[in-house]
């Protein structure tokens, strides 16, 4: 049976600092956060869906060719993502990634041209572009989770269950005090500067004797 959540104290030269140790959390933690990714996939593919078929694309050839691409690669790529992470298969992972990576890459490439025509006066829309921009980092932003060790473990249902603690070599599991971010660290290294690559907050909290 996994154990119930641990928060460890750290004490280094004065640093003090919290780390959730990931062998100690609960399955259902692990679970929720398979389903947002598998979700936000999901989402990603329905939004696309709708873009392509609200799209004005009369004026042009070649930009309708460009959306028929984006739609006949990235649509089916995110259907297939969704489906093998459902079924946990042994690619979903790196089906999930590249569904992230190229959905994203395609929204802010779709933002970034829209923002254009509206410099250039060829389109009066600036609310789209500005949403197609933040969708696509936050796509992209989901990668570093799926790529986490401890999420592959659990995916791959490599897990031990009399693990108190998860350590690759010097490394250890731990997660953001800030954001929650699970993150590979070597506590013996951290210092006040560290920050999270995610919320970009600090690692370590200082505490004055």
């Amino acid at each position: 049976m996994w154990e119930s959540t641990g928060l460890h104290e750290c004490v280094d030269k004065g640093k003090v600092f919290f780390v959730v140790v990931m062998g100690d959390m609960e399955p259902s933690r692990m679970e929720l956060l398979h389903r947002h990714l598998t979700r936000f996939i999901a989402v990603d593919v329905l939004l696309l869906i709708v873009l392509l078929i609200t799209m004005n694309t009369s004026g042009s050839a070649s930009i309708f060719v460009f959306y028929m691409l984006l739609g006949l690669v990235l649509i089916p790529l995110g259907i297939v993502s969704v489906i093998s992470m459902l079924r946990r298969g042994s690619g979903g992972i790196n089906l999930g990634i590249a569904s992230l990576g190229l959905t994203g890459a395609a929204f802010l490439l779709l933002g970034a041209l829209g923002g254009i025509g509206y410099l250039t006066g060829e389109s009066k829309e600036i609310l789209l572009p500005a949403v197609l921009i933040l969708l696509g980092a936050s796509t992209l932003k989901k990668i570093p989770t799926m790529k986490n060790p401890s999420y592959e473990m659990w995916y791959r249902g490599a897990n031990s269950s009399h693990q108190s603690g998860i350590e690759f070599e010097q490394e250890v599991l731990a997660t953001c005090p800030s954001c929650h971010s699970v993150l590979a660290v070597l506590p013996n290294q951290l210092t006040i500067n560290d920050t999270c690559p995610n919320c970009s907050e600090r690692l370590v909290h200082s505490e004055e004797e």
